[in-house]
């Protein structure tokens, strides 16, 4: 069950790149972190942000992207492989608050350029 690929949500398409990373030398993570690229597009206006980077937590299927415009997409990939997300600015040293997840349909594996 793949998790890159091409995504629609309610008000952002998602183009989501997940690719193996390097362990870095010496070290005892038996993991090799994924990396994140790809973009996102606002719907009504069409311009796109690039994703700088990210992270995923297969044990409780938490998904934290960094966006080029200061942004950020958390939320969560449930069992089915299903994307809930929410697009929030300024986390940085601000308390943790709940958001309204929204879902993203996976649309194709194929990424559109």
């Amino acid at each position: 069950n793949s998790f890159a690929g091409y995504y629609q949500g309610p008000k952002w398409d998602l183009n989501l790149i997940v690719e193996l990373g390097q362990t870095p030398f010496n070290s005892d993570n038996p993991f090799h972190p994924l990396t994140f690229s790809g973009w996102t597009t606002f719907k009504n206006l069409g311009f796109r942000v690039s994703i700088l980077d990210g992270s995923f937590d297969f044990y409780t299927g938490k998904v934290g992207l960094i966006l080029s415009d200061g942004s950020d997409i958390i939320g969560v990939r449930n069992q089915a492989g299903e994307l809930y997300l929410k697009k929030v600015n300024h986390l940085v040293a601000t308390p943790l608050k709940s958001f309204d997840l929204e879902k993203y349909d996976f649309v194709s594996s194929d990424h559109p350029f």
